[in-house]
């Protein structure tokens, strides 16, 4: 899984543009940035580790005419932190951790959340306590799954009304051939051991991780706030848009690279490729309303998770689904992991 975008990468940039290429606002974004596209991927391609606050956070005039704008100033200025997000050239550069390997990992437990019936605010916060823990201590490879299912106990705690015990999760750990790690008491010591040594890591500093989906929360909150933007949803698109903005998302916690981006970014992107891929119009203006961002700070990310969508759909296709495309390809959830990516003569990009 290292290295989704691939060719993918050019259809995601040319459909999004074409998408936008109408928006007011579009020819003078474009006329700041005479980049190519090979340049854009160079710089994709190069992971500094920089303090979040250079990447921007969007319109401050985005408000909603009540105290709700300055909580999430306050929300924004909690992820001016420091953050080292690219962590496998640094911390861990000799475990030999991959990007294919981080989003394996990911993906099993996006599964195993399905599997224990456990909120998608504790597998949000569990892969963002994984992330910061790989990013401050060696791992090595033997103990990467085991870690993986500590940080959602660690985060089960903090987010479940009715915390499971670590006797549920510890079977759950396993060997990197798949096996058991032992008998049941063994397997509960040593995720105990676990879970200490991740929160001691990371000073116990839990409440002040954001995710992106408390982010997307905010978003679908002031969509729906909004008369008029929702008299414009088509009704039987409502529950369809509020599945897919939640897909792609969850999906973006696959992507190492996307680290480098605030949460708030992340959740606003992935709404702003889910109208699109609905076929649903989307300009500008709209998109600074409901999300405080403009395409042109979108861009970039919207074009990850375009290459993402894609790249998972035809893993669907082929037969061999990720669990986070399973989840999505239920009827509860609207089936909509299986809505198909965009093409450069798709003509959704013309809503």
């Amino acid at each position: 899984m290292n290295g989704y975008l691939g060719s993918d990468i050019g259809v995601a940039m040319l459909c999004l543009e074409t998408c936008f290429e109408d928006s007011p606002s579009y020819a003078d974004a474009m006329s700041m940035d005479h980049r190519n596209d090979q340049g854009l991927l160079s710089e994709l391609s190069c992971c500094s580790c920089t303090h979040v606050e250079r990447l921007g956070f969007g319109d401050p005039s985005y408000t909603s005419g009540d105290d709700d704008g300055d909580d999430l100033k306050h929300q924004q200025d909690q992820q001016l932190q420091e953050y080292c997000s690219h962590y496998l050239s640094t911390t861990q550069a000799k475990t030999g951790l991959t990007q294919s390997q981080r989003a394996t990992l990911v993906d099993s437990m996006i599964a195993l959340t399905e599997q224990l019936g456990l909120t998608n605010d504790t597998l949000f916060l569990g892969v963002a306590v994984l992330d910061r823990y790989l990013s401050v201590a060696p791992v090595s490879i033997a103990l990467l799954q085991p870690i993986s299912v500590a940080c959602l106990w660690i985060a089960s705690k903090y987010e479940e009304l009715c915390s499971l015990t670590a006797a549920v999760f510890a079977p759950y750990m396993l060997s990197p051939d798949g096996q058991s790690l032992g008998n049941e008491s063994h397997a509960v010591q040593l995720l105990v051991k676990l879970e200490i040594g991740v929160l001691q890591a990371l000073e116990y500093r839990l409440a002040s991780i954001l995710t992106t989906k408390s982010f997307k929360h905010r978003i679908i909150q002031r969509l729906w706030s909004d008369e008029a933007a929702v008299a414009k949803l088509p009704h039987h698109k409502h529950q369809q848009l509020y599945s897919l903005t939640s897909y792609l998302t969850e999906v973006s916690l696959l992507e190492y690279q996307l680290l480098r981006w605030p949460p708030s970014m992340l959740a606003a992107a992935a709404y702003a490729v889910a109208q699109i891929l609905l076929g649903l119009h989307l300009d500008d203006e709209s998109l600074v309303h409901v999300t405080g961002f403009g395409y042109e700070q979108l861009r970039v990310v919207m074009q990850f998770l375009c290459s993402l969508h894609s790249t998972l759909y035809q893993a669907l296709a082929g037969g061999v689904p990720y669990s986070v495309t399973k989840k999505y390809c239920s009827t509860k959830l609207g089936c909509v992991a299986a809505v198909p990516p965009l093409t450069p003569q798709d003509p959704r990009l013309a809503a």
